[in-house]
Formats: C-alpha cells, structure tokens, sequence
C-alpha cells in the first residue's frame, strides 16, 4: 500500500513538474527562427531500460547550440570540436532537460559535437559557414 501511495505521489510530481517547467521543444515554431537541426548518431549502446531517452541537438540563429534530453535523469556533457577552437558545457538533465552552449564565437568550419550520457555518446556534425 505504501509502495502505491508513493508511486502515485511520484506520478503526480512528474505531470505537474512537465507543466511548470516544460522544455523548449522542436515543435512547429521552429521553422520561425533560423535553426539547424543536427543530426545526432549514438555511438554506444547502454543496457537496457525500461524508458528510452532522447536527445536533440540544434543551433539557433549561429548563436546557441541547444540540448534537449528526455526520460534522462543525470549529468550530461556537451563538447564541440573544431580544427582550432573546442567548447564545452556541462549540465544536470533530471528526466527531462535542456542546455545551451554559446557558439556565436566559433569561426567558419566544420564541427563535431558529442554529447555523453553517462556511458553513452551521441555524435553529430554542423557546418559553420558566414551566417
């Protein structure tokens, strides 16, 4: 019985803190601003689990880069590499979160950007050019 009211308890907290600090998501208005969407492949795969997260990555107006983590809860770690330049971020995701790192200083070039959960990476690429 205390396992139940605990579970329901839990249950409420998370659908009432979804409404109270909801994430950006990639919904329609995203093709109001100037964003790129990149594309993100998971180099390890984690054991199983019961949720499956998600992870997004986009740039906004060549000034942020974006992070979106869903059913994630945990430290999560941003790098972005370039020939010359690296950036870096950190930031806690507890189950859902969002983290921005500010790129509007990387010159022209090519990127990588990876994005680890624990023991899972996620790889993906953006082309800076004159924006």
């Amino acid at each position: 019985m205390h396992g139940k009211i605990i579970f329901f308890i839990s249950l409420f907290l998370y659908f009432v803190g979804m409404n109270l600090f909801s994430i950006p998501s990639l919904g329609s208005d995203i093709t109001d601003r100037d964003t790129e969407i990149i594309e993100l492949k998971q180099q390890e795969k984690p054991s199983r689990s019961a949720t499956t997260t998600e992870v997004k990555a986009y740039i906004e107006d060549w000034k942020d880069l974006n992070v979106e983590i869903i059913n994630y809860t945990g430290q999560v770690a941003v790098h972005v590499y370039g020939s010359n330049n690296t950036q870096y971020t950190m930031f806690t995701s507890y189950d859902n979160g969002f983290g921005t790192l500010d790129i509007s200083s990387l010159p022209e070039g090519s990127y990588t950007v990876y994005i680890t959960l624990e023991n899972t990476i996620y790889q993906g690429f953006f082309e800076r050019g004159t924006h």
